[in-house]
C-alpha cells in the first residue's frame, strides 16, 4: 500500500462547527452559479438525500460534476451470509441512487472503497471535515473548515481528485461519461449558434395589431448574420467532426480491447452505432456548409461600397457637384433595394440552416441515447 502525506498551508479559511445544521451549507449555496462540483464522501443517505437533489438541480446547467464515495458495509470478503446480504442491499441502493443518467448529463460517479475523507467543493468554495454528506449528519455535532482559497481549490480539483479517481472504480465499465460530456459540449455550442442566427434574422413585434401579444416576424429590411459568424460555425462543426470521430475511435478501440463472449452483442451494437453516427455527422456538416456558402453573398454585401459603385457606373456622367447629393441618394436607395432583395431571398436558406442546426442536435441526442443503451454498470462494484 502506497503511503502518501500532503501538507498545504491555507489562506482565507475558517473553522466551522454545527449541530442541527449542515457544516457545508455555504458550499451548497454556490451550486446555483458554480462552474463545477467535486464531492468526496464516505457515504450518502439511503433514503432522501438533500445533496443528491441539489446536484440534480445544478446538473441542469450541464456543468461537470464528479462524485466519489465509499459504500459502507462493503468489505473485501464476507465471512457469514448476513454480512453478504447487508452489503448486497447497500450496494444496490448506492448503484440505484447514484446512476449518473438520473442525476445529470455531465456527472461522473466513482467508488473508492477505502475512503473516509469528506470534501465538497465548487470553483468558489471548499469544505472538508468530519461531516458525512448524508441528511443524517446534520443531527450530529460536526466540525471542519471552509475556504475560498483559489490556489487550494485548484489543487484539490486538478490534482487531488484525479489522483483519487485513478484508484477508484467507475460507475460504468467503460468511459461513457467522458464521451457524453463532450457531446453535450457540442450541443451547447449548437444551441448558442441557433440563437445568434435566429436573433440576427427575426424580431418580436408587440402592438395594437398583435393585440399586444409577442409575434415573431422575419426582418426583411435588416439582417445581422455576418460571414465571420458563418465561417466560425463551419470551422467549429468541422472540429466537432474530428472530435466526435476521435470519441468514436476510442469507443471502437475500447470494445476491441475488452471484447469477450458476453460483450459480443454490445460490440456489434457499438460498431453499428459508430458507422451510422459517422455518416450522419458527415452528412449534416455538408448540408450546413452548403447553406452557409449560399448565404455568403448576403452576409458579405457592403451597402456603402455598392452605393458608390452604382453612383460611378450608372450616374457618373451626370452626377456633377451641384447634383451629386441627389444622385447619391438614388444610388443609396438602389443599394438598399439590392440588400433587401438579398435578405428576402435568404429567408428560405436561413430557415433551412436553423432546421439543420436542430437536426444536428437531434443526431447528437440520439447518439447519446444509444450510447446510454450500451452502458453497463461496472461489475467490480458488487463483490457479493
Amino acid at each position: 500500500m502506497k503511503n502518501t502525506y500532503t501538507k498545504i498551508k491555507l489562506n482565507d479559511a475558517y473553522f466551522v462547527s454545527s449541530e442541527g445544521e449542515l457544516c457545508y451549507k455555504e458550499v451548497l449555496d454556490t451550486f446555483e452559479s458554480c462552474e463545477y462540483i467535486d464531492i468526496l464522501t464516505y457515504n450518502i443517505s439511503t433514503s432522501n438525500n438533500m445533496l443528491i437533489e441539489a446536484l440534480k438541480n445544478a446538473a441542469t446547467r450541464d456543468i461537470p460534476i464528479r462524485l466519489i464515495t465509499n459504500i459502507p458495509n462493503r468489505w473485501p470478503s464476507y465471512f457469514y451470509e448476513g454480512a453478504r446480504r447487508k452489503a448486497s442491499d447497500t450496494i444496490k441502493t448506492y448503484v440505484r441512487k447514484l446512476n449518473p443518467d438520473t442525476i445529470g448529463n455531465m456527472v461522473s460517479v466513482s467508488f473508492k472503497f477505502n475512503n473516509h475523507a469528506k470534501i465538497i467543493l465548487t470553483d468558489k468554495m471548499v469544505y472538508f471535515g468530519s461531516a458525512n454528506f448524508s441528511d443524517e449528519s446534520r443531527k450530529n455535532y460536526e466540525c471542519g473548515a471552509l475556504s475560498s482559497d483559489k490556489e487550494f481549490i485548484t489543487y484539490v480539483h486538478n490534482d487531488l481528485f484525479p489522483y483519487i479517481m485513478s484508484s477508484s472504480i467507475d460507475y460504468y465499465k467503460r468511459n461513457y461519461i467522458s464521451y457524453v460530456a463532450s457531446v453535450y459540449g457540442a450541443i451547447a455550442y449548437l444551441n448558442t449558434q441557433f440563437d445568434e442566427i435566429h436573433d440576427a434574422s427575426y424580431g418580436i413585434c408587440t402592438d395594437y395589431d398583435t393585440k399586444w401579444e409577442d409575434v415573431e416576424y422575419y426582418n426583411y429590411h435588416h439582417n445581422y448574420i455576418s460571414w465571420k459568424m458563418l465561417t466560425k460555425l463551419m470551422e467549429t462543426i468541422r472540429g466537432f467532426e474530428e472530435m466526435l470521430s476521435s470519441i468514436i475511435s476510442e469507443l471502437e478501440d475500447e470494445y476491441e480491447d475488452f471484447i469477450s463472449d458476453e460483450d459480443f452483442e454490445h460490440y456489434e451494437e457499438a460498431e453499428k452505432l459508430v458507422s451510422d453516427f459517422r455518416k450522419d455527422i458527415e452528412c449534416i456538416n455538408e448540408k450546413i456548409q452548403d447553406v452557409c456558402y449560399v448565404l455568403k453573398e448576403m452576409t458579405c454585401f457592403d451597402e456603402e461600397d455598392t452605393t458608390f459603385d452604382i453612383l460611378n457606373e450608372e450616374y457618373g456622367s451626370v452626377a456633377y457637384e451641384e447634383s451629386l447629393e441627389y444622385y447619391l441618394d438614388i444610388a443609396s436607395n438602389d443599394a438598399r433595394e439590392k440588400k433587401e432583395e438579398l435578405i428576402r431571398e435568404a429567408k428560405e436558406y436561413i430557415d433551412l440552416l436553423l432546421q439543420y442546426l436542430e437536426e444536428y442536435e437531434d443526431i447528437l441526442l440520439s447518439y447519446v441515447d444509444k450510447l446510454h443503451e450500451l452502458c453497463q454498470e461496472n461489475d467490480e462494484i458488487d463483490n457479493t
